[in-house]
């Protein structure tokens, strides 16, 4: 069950869900039925968003210790102020953005870098580049993948509340 929600939540939103409820459960549309789709949905978006965390950013950036690489460390970045990882070498762009990396902005900053961050693209031989931003990832593109990263971050590391959007 929690590979099938997992597959469709990087596709869109899910209209139907079927949920085995164990025995002594509400009926659907109970409040015991709409905690445990509510926990699978939510589950299968961490998982998503690990698996896409793995593939697409721990090339550079760790998430589950406060350990800088090519990228900075993005433990608890849910909540923090933008460009404060302990010993990281921001870009300017990053480093004066007045910015705290609430949900909704690490959604938009993940799907697409460089037009959260507005800077003067440049091209060099046939490689365009954002001279405000370090990084060369170009972003999800699909909210939903961005989605599912960010709430892997939220879910690693973040033992204090996070300010909501």
């Amino acid at each position: 069950m929690l590979k099938l929600i997992a597959t469709l939540c990087l596709y869109g939103p899910l209209a139907m869900v079927a949920v085995a409820l164990p025995s002594g459960a509400a009926e659907p549309g109970g409040s015991v039925a709409s905690k445990l789709v509510a926990d699978e949905m939510a589950a299968a978006e961490i998982h998503v968003g690990k698996v896409l965390f793995k593939r697409k950013c721990a090339k550079c950036h760790s998430a589950e210790e406060p350990i800088n690489d090519v990228g900075p460390s993005l433990y608890q970045v849910v909540g923090r102020h933008v460009a404060t990882a302990p010993g990281y070498n921001y870009s300017g762009s990053l480093r004066t953005a007045n910015l705290i990396w609430t949900e909704a902005n690490l959604i938009k900053y993940v799907n697409d870098p460089r037009a959260y961050i507005p800077c003067r693209p440049i091209r060099i031989r046939a490689l365009s580049m954002c001279p405000g931003i370090h990084m060369k990832f170009q972003g999800f593109k699909n909210v939903y993948a961005a989605k599912a990263v960010v709430a892997y971050l939220k879910s690693v590391g973040n033992p204090v509340a996070v300010p909501k959007d």
